[in-house]
């Protein structure tokens, strides 16, 4: 059995030791989308993308703010994207915008590092800002120190044509990528009582959701990492599903030290050898009676 320290005390390390007050670089946050003419009713894919200025950065958070006048979200896409663990995956917030955190251990350096991708549908003409608001960057330097953040907003202009074009639904019929699952146990989660924690990417269309199931004949529930454990006793096999918005999974099976196939459980298999037996015997006895 794997375990694994604090899954809180791996957050933290990243996130509050990064809230230090030096700025010595800027890294940069631009948009970019492959459509030209923005007209009402139509549909765009608008990429969130990261300019590290060769810092090597570790984390990101912040809020894409948009005017829901204008624009409405219908979808956010994480595939492909530079962050390996999202604390708080891309979501559209209930005050509006979509609020995000993420880290990625051992840091990225580079331009157009993408962070994730906004289906957006246009509403009405007139002219519309997209930006990010309280971005923080925080440099993979050993003490999490935050830089300091450029943002280009991207501004379009809504033409009064009505527009029947819409985007297409990503095609992606490739599974999310292997991973490994971890048990886990701490005494500042869960009580001290074991939990498992799961995270993988899935390149075209993003991840969806988690399942859990404890044993052959339990069933699927949808989970998040960290997950606490039904069978504290670890004697089940444990099958982790990680589902792309595509519908694609990918199962990982964690196998505890407890875990014993059927032909370890003596106890059971002695009882199950005594009945069979003695059904034989009660069998045979039953048909020499009746000769």
């Amino acid at each position: 059995m794997k375990t694994i320290f604090s899954y809180r005390i791996f957050i933290i390390f990243f996130f509050t030791l990064g809230f230090y007050p030096g700025i010595l670089s800027a890294a940069s946050v631009y948009f970019d989308t492959s459509e030209k003419v923005f007209d009402q009713g139509g549909t765009f894919l608008l990429d969130v993308f990261v300019d590290t200025k060769n810092e090597s950065i570790n984390a990101v958070e912040g809020k894409i703010i948009f005017p829901g006048n204008i624009l409405e979200l219908e979808g956010i896409r994480d595939g492909g994207s530079v962050i390996n663990f999202w604390i708080k995956k891309p979501v559209k917030s209930s005050l509006g915008g979509v609020e995000f955190s993420g880290i990625t251990p051992g840091g990225f350096v580079g331009r157009n590092k993408k962070l994730f991708s906004l289906v957006f549908k246009v509403l009405n003409s007139g002219q519309a800002s997209i930006s990010v608001l309280d971005g923080v960057f925080l440099k993979n330097d050993g003490s999490g120190s935050r830089t300091s953040t450029e943002v280009y907003p991207f501004v379009l202009d809504v033409s009064d044509e009505q527009s029947s074009v819409t985007f297409s639904k990503l095609e992606d019929s490739f599974p999310p990528e292997d991973f490994e699952p971890m048990i886990g146990q701490n005494v500042d989660i869960f009580d001290n009582k074991y939990f498992i924690v799961f995270s993988t990417q899935d390149k075209i269309s993003g991840i969806d959701k988690y399942e859990v199931k404890e044993g052959y004949l339990g069933r699927y529930l949808t989970a998040e990492s960290p997950h606490l454990l039904s069978n504290q006793s670890l004697n089940k096999k444990i099958f982790v599903r990680a589902v792309d918005l595509r519908g694609n999974t990918r199962v990982a099976v964690v196998v505890p030290d407890n875990y014993k196939r059927w032909y370890e459980h003596y106890f059971l298999f002695g009882i199950i050898l005594i009945v069979i037996v003695a059904f034989g015997w009660i069998k045979r006895s039953w048909l020499r009676s009746v000769q």
